[in-house]
Order: C-alpha cells, then sequence, then structure tokens
C-alpha cells in the first residue's frame, strides 16, 4: 500500500498531470483510511483483551492517551539517592524508637494457615498467561520469552513455588531489586532529593511466587471472615471505583439523616517510598 503509493507520487511529480495527481491523491485516501481502520482495530482489540484486568486496562487507556513520560535529572548521583533514602529510614526509626507500642487487638480463634495447598503446574501456566509481561533488568531472560518457553519453564517455575511454601522462605536470589528514583509530582524541584520516591522493580519469577502465596491466604482469610467489609484493595470484584462509591454511599445517607459528617483521608503513597519493612512484617 505505502509502496504503490510512492510510486504514484514519483509518477505524478514526473507528469504533473491531472489524471497522475487524481490517481495519487485517491491512493493516498485509501492507505489513510487503511491505516485508520487498523488503528481503531488494535486499539479496541487490546482494550477487549484487557476487558476483565482493570490494571491492564487503565496501563493500555494511557498508552493510548499518550500519559506523559517520568521527568528525571542527571545532576543526582545514585549514590545521593541511596544515601538520603537510607537517611530517612533511619530518621524514621529515630523518631519513633520511643513511641508507644501499637495495642493489637486479638482475633477471635480461627485454624491457623500452617499448611499450603500444593502448586500445580495448571496453576503457575495460567498465572504465566494473564499476569502482565513486565520486565526487570535483573530478570535473567526477558519475560516475553519466558512466555514463550512456558511449556518448558512451567516445572522449574512450580518447583521454586512448592520449595518457598514448604520451607517457609523467599528465595534469596528472587529479593534482589533495581530500585529506581520516580518523581512524586511533575510539578516538583527535579533537583532536590526529597522530591523523589524509591521503586523497586523486581523480578518477574519473584511476583509469581509472590502471587501464589497470595491466592493461599486471601482463600484463607475469605474462609474465615478474616478481611474487613470496608477494604477494597488486593480483593476479588472489589478496587477504587467500589470504595469510592462506599464512601460515597456512607456520605449521602449520613447526610440524609441531617447528620454531620467529617471525612478524613490518609495520604499514604507520600510513606509508601519510606516505610519501614521490618515492623511491618511483624504484624
Amino acid at each position: 500500500m505505502k509502496r504503490e503509493t510512492k510510486k504514484l507520487e514519483r509518477q505524478y511529480r514526473r507528469l504533473r498531470t491531472q489524471a497522475a495527481e487524481t490517481a495519487w491523491r485517491d491512493q493516498f485516501r485509501r492507505q489513510r483510511r487503511l491505516y485508520k481502520d487498523k488503528f481503531t482495530s488494535y486499539w479496541c482489540e487490546t482494550v477487549d483483551k484487557y476487558r476483565n484486568d482493570a490494571r491492564g486496562l487503565w496501563r493500555t487507556v494511557r498508552q493510548l492517551l499518550n500519559a506523559s513520560q517520568q521527568s528525571s535529572t542527571t545532576k543526582l548521583s545514585a549514590n545521593e539517592f541511596a544515601d538520603f533514602f537510607r537517611d530517612k529510614i533511619a530518621m524514621i526509626r529515630q523518631s519513633t524508637a520511643t513511641a508507644t507500642p501499637p495495642v493489637i487487638v486479638p482475633r477471635r480463634s480461627v485454624p491457623a494457615l500452617q499448611v499450603f495447598d500444593p502448586v500445580t503446574d495448571s496453576e503457575i501456566q495460567s498465572l504465566l498467561a494473564t499476569s502482565p509481561a513486565t520486565y526487570c533488568p535483573v530478570d535473567p531472560i526477558p519475560t516475553w520469552l519466558l512466555k514463550e518457553l512456558a511449556p518448558y519453564m512451567v516445572p522449574v517455575i512450580r518447583h521454586i513455588c512448592s520449595l518457598s511454601l514448604q520451607t517457609g522462605s523467599f528465595p534469596t536470589a528472587l529479593k534482589q531489586a533495581l530500585v529506581q528514583p520516580r518523581v512524586k509530582n511533575p510539578s516538583l524541584d527535579l533537583e532536590q532529593l526529597k522530591s523523589y520516591r524509591a521503586i523497586s522493580k523486581l523480578p518477574y519469577v519473584s511476583k509469581v511466587v509472590e502471587r501464589v502465596v497470595a491466592k493461599r491466604f486471601i482463600s484463607h482469610a475469605n474462609t474465615f471472615d478474616l478481611l474487613s467489609t470496608h477494604q477494597s484493595a488486593y480483593r476479588q470484584h472489589h478496587s477504587v471505583e467500589t470504595a469510592i462509591l462506599s464512601v460515597h454511599n456512607n456520605l449521602v445517607r449520613t447526610v440524609d439523616d441531617g447528620k454531620v459528617t467529617i471525612l478524613l483521608l490518609l495520604n499514604l503513597p507520600l510513606i509508601n517510598g519510606v516505610s519501614d519493612n521490618s515492623p511491618l512484617l511483624i504484624f
């Protein structure tokens, strides 16, 4: 199609006749229509592919809308970023060292999650097929290639997951991450270290192991009703939309009852980049 258009354009520029110009313009319009149809078809199929995957759908929409890329600076070194984030963690530990320990209210008696269901090849195959093909530079091979080799890699990944569940430990090699600074807000000064938060890019297989464990924990929590009814994160059929609808419904009903309503919002993303993982894992 493109070659034919170029051919007719050269003929018109050589002959300079009305017939040659008409033929070139008609061919150019057909090419434009073809490109437009292919563009529309591609994005319709892509959006349809993620109709049951909210995260993939939003990622596709951002790509379609040409969302602005993250800005960065070359004036700050990796060592400066590392020292800055380490100092933040040290400051948090120092400021909370004398704080009163939190009161943990014991839950009702439920059976402990002591035995995990065995990991199967079909489960790993499903995870590889449905999980996004994210890639981290520390991965030994590209994720798309790993998925192409799924018939050979599924038994290996299943064995890694099974060993992790049996030993109760996460593979040390899969804990290695590439930490990258990301601007919190595009309007912030790019030359200031405090304008960035640390983003850890983990190996693809580590996320598969995480999903295997999460599936068993969520199943146990749902079986014994351990999750709060108001929790929307990390739950099937729950999302940001369901959380907003719940809050909106509560506000409207309270206003209808003639009561005063106060909404307090905690901006957790501001502290996610500097949270201390050690005490979090205890609870």
